[in-house]
């Protein structure tokens, strides 16, 4: 298992939040983390965005009823600075 899955599961598995969420342990068990890496490049025009190389971290757990994998949370770059080289 990949350390930011790992550090997911540890960090809700029976926290508050995850019972504000409704998120059982068994629940949080499952999910699993994603990194996508991808290049964007601007056309120089005014954007709210960095450009360059950003990496983003999915949290996805698999859909009980349709077998589909669904984003639980995601980290934006600037807000997962320590989980993008776990």
């Amino acid at each position: 298992m990949r350390p930011v899955t790992i550090w997911f599961i540890d960090s809700y598995t029976g926290s508050d939040l995850a019972k504000n969420r409704n998120w059982t342990d068994e629940f949080i068990s499952q999910v699993v983390a994603l990194k996508a890496t991808y290049k964007i490049d601007y056309d120089n025009t005014i954007s709210p965005s960095p450009e360059g190389t950003l990496t983003h971290v999915f949290f996805v757990v698999r859909d009980q009823n349709d077998g589909l994998w669904k984003i639980l949370e995601a980290r934006s770059p600037s807000a997962q600075d320590n989980l993008i080289d776990k």
